[in-house]
Parts: structure tokens; sequence; C-alpha cells
């Protein structure tokens, strides 16, 4: 057990698993153990701390009885919004074999790759119901370039034989359960054979084995290529391998990794414990775990701590992912909370809530349980793309509502009653879904809206549904207000001049300064000072938009 004591932002690497035979192995791995965190009452999770190699560790499990896709996304957000200093992820456990063209077996690891349309994991269950079937649709991102140049190196070093996986599942010596040796007998029967009852395959007949030429020892075999993700146990010979060669021959199947890849960057390493058919049971999930597990320690080993520091975290790399559903099962919370009432907007607030509206656009894009809402996804994913824009300002504490009396919008005297009011309407949205209700179950229950913007009376006569798209319009255009405002009113002025400066494309561009008294140029990033000192230098008059103010800006979208 370390002796100094650690904070979140020590930590770069996440870590997630499904099951506690999981996570019993990933704390296996750790080559010391850190103590525990305080306690954060609005995180659900509880985590387990170390060091792997040079590289500091957080692991979280899902739920007890908690599975799929839905259950790792909220895992994975609280996760994220604890540990800001999060470079790579890791989605490491069992899975379900396809034994065919590969040849899979018990025991053996596969790993995510892009491969043929792929980019690493398929979610098999999501798209839309034709007559000729389920034509499916979205696309899962591929690992981060950090991860998959790490499999290039690792892949090259077990090659020549330089591989650690024998060395690090020595350290489950003391733990029989996980030990090769009592995992039982690899046994695979032909798609189409049903299993006799009985919690093992012992009463099976032995004469639908497939016959394999045996392997010269038990050695771990490591695959690469496409794993399928979805919300439902595979249990049938039959479907496994409809289904893998409808999705161009996938490794394997399991239940977390939908969604996980578009919201947190990472690889998936899944043991095979079964053959995903109707002779699946546990015997083989320890070691499945372990041999996963010393995987993911032997790939952490070839990465340098220096490049995963270098890496754009799993929150900042949120910007440009391409974006997918992860359904959300009747039950399941996020950790909603409000946020506190105060002058000053929190950036790992504005990063909570970003996450949480990504969270119930990909929920409301996947689900068939919540229609009367589920136009409201574009909204949430647009809410979403202002929060992570607002969060990219560089000030840690924003303080749009100190010296802006030149604003006359609201937004900049009490930004805190608009996170309180954006905060409420994803919580009411979550509620909704929890509990399969129309969205009047809060929308008499919202924060005062008065003191940030009047609803326009017209609004009254619409459809609830309509007034909580009408509520999540206002929250992104306000936030985008918001935003403009701190941006314009953080330009410095050149050469003494009162003329602004252009506003960058891309935010956090650099510009450069007028020279100094020394006759040298100085680099500054927009947004670097506060909002304090900046505003102190602006002029009495708002800035304007040309055609439109502030406020027009914010009624325009509440009205259409």
């Amino acid at each position: 057990m370390a002796s100094r004591r650690f904070e979140p932002k020590d930590y770069t690497v996440g870590w997630v698993g499904a099951l506690p035979v999981e996570l019993t192995a990933a704390s296996q791995m750790l080559d010391e153990e850190h103590p525990e965190l305080p306690h954060d009452p609005n995180d659900n999770n509880i985590y387990t701390l170390g060091r792997i190699g040079s590289h500091n560790v957080v692991i979280a499990c899902l739920p007890a009885g908690q599975f799929g896709p839905t259950s790792a996304a909220a895992v994975a957000v609280q996760m994220k919004s604890k540990f800001p200093a999060i470079r790579a992820g890791l989605m490491v456990g069992v899975g379900g074999g396809v034994p065919g063209s590969v040849d899979v077996r018990l025991g053996d690891v596969v790993v995510s790759q892009p491969a043929a349309d792929h980019g690493g994991v398929v979610q098999y269950d999501f798209g839309t119901a034709t007559a000729s079937g389920l034509k499916r649709k979205g696309f899962l991102n591929a690992p981060p370039a950090i991860l998959l140049n790490a499999v290039s190196k690792l892949r090259a070093n077990h090659m020549r034989r330089r591989s650690s996986i024998s060395q690090h599942l020595s350290s489950f010596e003391d733990l029989p359960r996980f030990q090769r040796a009592n995992a039982g007998v690899d046994w695979l029967f032909a798609s189409e054979y049903t299993h006799v009852e009985g919690p093992t395959c012992e009463t099976c007949s032995k004469d639908h084995l497939v016959v394999r030429a045996p392997r010269g020892n038990d050695s771990v075999e490591i695959h690469y290529g496409t794993i399928a993700s979805g919300n439902q146990v595979i249990r049938s010979g039959i479907t496994r391998d409809q289904l893998s060669t409808e999705l161009g021959n996938v490794l394997c199947f399991e239940m977390e990794a939908a969604g996980l890849m578009n919201g947190f960057p990472c690889i998936v390493i899944r043991g095979i414990c079964d053959y995903a058919d109707s002779h699946k049971n546990k015997n083989w999930q320890p070691y499945a775990a372990a041999t996963a597990a010393a995987y993911a320690k032997d790939l952490l080993s070839v990465i340098p701590a220096s490049d995963i520091m270098e890496t754009f975290s799993v929150q900042g790399s949120q910007a440009s992912l391409h974006y997918e559903q992860s359904v959300l099962f009747s039950g399941q919370t996020l950790g909603f909370g409000n946020p506190q009432r105060k002058g000053t907007l929190s950036k790992s607030e504005i990063l909570r809530l970003s996450q949480e509206a990504y969270t119930l656009y990909s929920t409301l894009r996947g689900s068939e349980e919540a229609h009367s809402i589920v136009g409201l996804s574009d909204d949430l994913f647009g809410l979403h793309c202002s929060l992570n824009h607002l969060s990219k300002y560089n000030d840690p504490d924003i303080q749009p509502g100190q010296n802006s009396g030149w604003q006359t919008s609201n937004i900049f005297k009490r930004p805190d009653v608009l996170m309180h009011r954006c905060s409420g309407v994803l919580e009411g949205i979550q509620k909704t879904l929890n509990e399969n209700q129309g969205p009047e179950v809060f929308l008499g229950e919202r924060p005062d809206l008065a003191e940030v913007q009047t609803t326009p009376g017209e609004m009254s006569t619409q459809t609830k549904a309509a007034l909580v798209q009408a509520e999540l319009q206002w929250c992104a255009s306000s936030m985008d207000i918001l935003l403009d405002g701190l941006l314009r009113s953080n330009q410095p002025k050149m050469n003494g001049e009162s003329g602004r400066k252009p506003v960058p494309a891309v935010y956090g561009a650099r510009i450069p300064e007028a020279p100094s008294s020394s006759g040298q140029r100085t680099q500054k990033r927009l947004g670097s000072a506060t909002v304090q000192d900046n505003l102190a230098g602006t002029s009495n008059k708002p800035p304007r938009i040309p055609g439109m103010d502030l406020i027009s800006i914010c009624c325009c979208n509440i009205a259409h």
C-alpha cells in the first residue's frame, strides 16, 4: 500500500469491468495499491486505485446485477467526472467466443481492433426494424491512437517471444479459481446441438463435439478484430453464427462496449469464457478474466507514461467524436445533482452536465420505450455541444457575473441559475425514462425560470414535450450566448486602440499580442485571463451580432 496521498488528477488510466470476478482480476494486476479517495456523494462508483508500471490506474466495476451498454456508460460518465486526467480507457473482462475462420478457444483473449467496416466494436442490435429484418445503423469509434500504437508494439513483442502474460498470470497462484488447471475441459459442440439440462456438459452427447487440432501447450492465444456488443445475452450457436456472418466475422460477443466507445474512448479486451451457445456456463470465467487482465497489464507496459500525459484527456476528446447510441434500461441512474447556486461556474460542473446530456441523447436515439420524447435527442445533442464548447473556456472557474454591468442579459448576472435550470431539465428527462412516464412528471417541478428568462406566453399552448424541447433549446442557446460574451469581453486591445481583435475561428488558437516595451512580441491564449480583469477594460455597450441582439437570439430559439 502506497504511503503517498494521491489526488484524482494523478490518475491517467481508467479501467472498467462488469463483474466482480473481473474486478478481482484487475486488482490482482496492480503493482501497488493506493488508499481510497474521499467519497463524493454525487458519485455512485466505488473505485480501486493503484499503479501498474508507470501508470496510475483507477478501476471501477458495474453495480451488481446491472449489465449492458447503459450501465457501462453510467459508470464511465462518473469516472470521467471524478478523474479528469484520464487519458486512456480499458474495458476488460470476459466474453463469448465465436469459433470459425479464427481458432478462438476458451481462455484466449480477443482485442478490439479496426477491421473491415467497423472500428473494432459493432453494436449488433441497434437499427431500424424493417420487413426484411433489422437494418443496422451508426458507427462506434475506434480505440484511441495511443492504444492502437501500443497494440502494434505489443504484437511485435509477442512475435519476438517477448510476452509477459505468463508472468502476470503467476500473480494468481494464491487464487485457485483463477488458474487454468481448475477451469475445466474446453468442449465445443456443433452449433445446432442444444445443451442437455444440467450445470455442466457432462451429460451432453460427445458425438456432437467439433473435432479440432490439439494445441501444443496451454499458452494464451491473442486474437485481434471486431467485437460484437449489445443488450442481449447470446446463448444460441445458430444465432451466434448468423450474426457473425452478417457482421463480417466477429470474434466474440459481449454486452458493455457499445456504451463506451463513443463516450469513453477505450480498447476492449475480452477473455473467452464460453462459446455464446446453449452450453455456456461460468466455469471458465475466472481464468478468462485473468488472461484478459494479464494482457491489459502487458499492453500498459509498452506505453511510456510521458506518451499518456501528452494524449488528449478522455473528456477533451469528446469534441471530435462521431456519436452513437447506448440504450438506457428502466431504473438506471446517472447520479444527477443540482449544481451549487453560486456566482462562479465550475468547469467540472459544466463537463458533468455535458456528459449527462450526451448520455441522454444517445439513450433516446436507441430507446424504443420513450416514443413521447424521442424527438428531443437532437436538442440534447445540441446542449451537449454547447456545454462542451463552454467547458473549453480556459479559466478554471468562470465568473461572468462580475463587472458585467454592460451586459443586458440576466444570463451574465445569474449564470448559476442557468446551470441549475439546465441540470433540472436533464434530471427530469432522466426521471421520465426511469419511470416510463410523460414529460408532465417534471415540468411542474422546474426551478424558477423567471430569474433567467421569461418563457413566451404562447408556449403554454404547446404540448408538454414541446415545452421540454423549448427548454433544451433555450439552455443550449443561452450557453452559446454566455460563451460568446465571455470571448468577446476577454479580447485584449491592440496597440492601445479601442478596437477589438477578431475572435479566432478556432477557440484556443494562439494570437499575437502587441509588441512589448522591449520590442518582443508575446503570445497569449484567448481566454487565459480572468473575465473580471478583462471586463474592466471593455466599453459600456454590449457586443452586437449583426441584425440581432443577445435577448432576441434567446427568444428566437425558444419560439422556433
